[in-house]
Parts: structure tokens; sequence; C-alpha cells
């Protein structure tokens, strides 16, 4: 398993065990970003804001939302979303890694508020890798898939159905099965004389 692979695996944990849910039903977590900047964290935003937007960056660092717990504090991975200059419900969310003197960003997505953390891994090219889904659009979504310190990044469609919409949708009639033939039958597909 790989090092971010442990990471999540011990944040969906503590997570599920702090709001009440086994950590073997967990299975994943829906995070919301909704938070405020915490004030250890905010000159390092603005530092960074300042930077990847210089034409609205007072704005844009008082719109700020994180999802505030042991993701940046302990495992030093912070996603932030800028509420200013949205499109759509659809925001500047950024994936950064968290450094004593500042953020790096290290993937910029325009995505909703609904961040999907499995605990589980996933093949990816030969390898188990660890996906975070961003809600984008209606039912669509992003994932991100850390590589070898680097993010591969895929659509997804229909990855965020709402409950009415999965009610919706049935299962594909199974085709009925086809009979088995008679031994009678049998014996003549083998042209067997009796």
């Amino acid at each position: 398993m790989t090092r971010l692979g442990v990471i999540l695996t011990v944040i969906l944990t503590a997570m599920a065990i702090s709001v009440g849910v086994s950590p073997l039903k967990a299975g994943s977590a829906g995070l919301v970003i909704k938070d405020p900047v915490p004030a250890e964290l905010r000159e390092r935003v603005a530092d960074l804001l300042r930077i990847m937007r210089p034409a609205d960056a007072a704005v844009a660092i008082d719109a700020t939302r994180i999802i505030d717990g042991p993701l940046w504090s302990q495992y030093g991975m912070l996603i932030l979303r800028v509420e200013a200059g949205c499109r759509e419900g659809l925001c500047m969310t950024v994936v950064t890694r968290v450094k004593k003197n500042g953020l790096i960003p290290e993937v910029t997505l325009n995505a909703g508020t609904l961040v999907w953390i499995a605990d589980h891994s996933d093949p990816l090219w030969g390898e188990s890798a660890h996906p975070i889904r961003f809600k984008a659009a209606g039912s669509t979504g992003i994932d991100l898939w850390n590589r070898h310190g680097g993010w591969v990044v895929d659509a997804c469609g229909d990855c965020f159905l709402s409950a009415e919409e999965l009610a919706r949708r049935f299962p594909a009639t199974p085709s009925p099965p086809s009979p088995s033939p008679t031994f009678e039958e049998f014996r003549r597909s083998l042209d067997l004389n009796p």
C-alpha cells in the first residue's frame, strides 16, 4: 500500500470513529469543503492565493473554505476551495501540500463542495491507488489518483447520482436461460444409434 493509501485509510478510520460509524462499515467518507481557514493556516493560504489569483486575492482569501481536520494537520494534504468567481456552483478547488514555509499546489480543479475519499484501493495501470472524487456539475465528478508523486485526473460520469435517479434506474432484465436439451435431443445431436 502506498504512503497516501495508508494516510487515507487512517484518516477515514479516524473520521468514522469520531462520528460514531464503525470503521468496517465506513468504506468511504463524503466530506464537504465548508470550514473556515484556521488562523494557523491563514497567512500560508493568503500567500498562495496572492500568486494564484493576483487580480482578486483579497476577495479570494476571505472566500476560502477548507476541509478542516487531520487531512492537513497530521498528514500534510490541504483541500481548499475559493468561493469567489464561481460558475454554476463550481469553484476553484486546490489540492496542496502543507509545508512549514507555505503551501505547494499540486492540482487545481473547478469543482463543487463534496469530496469523496475511498479507503479502498482500485487498480490503475497495474498498481493499486486510492481515488479521491470531487463533485462537479450534475451527477458528474472528477477522480484524482495519486501516482508516483503526481496526480492522474479522470472524468467520472454519473458518479454522483441522486437517490431518485438511482431508484429510477432498474437493473437490466436478465435473459431467460436456454432450456437444457432432453436426453433424446442430446443423443440425436451426437448421432448415436440405439
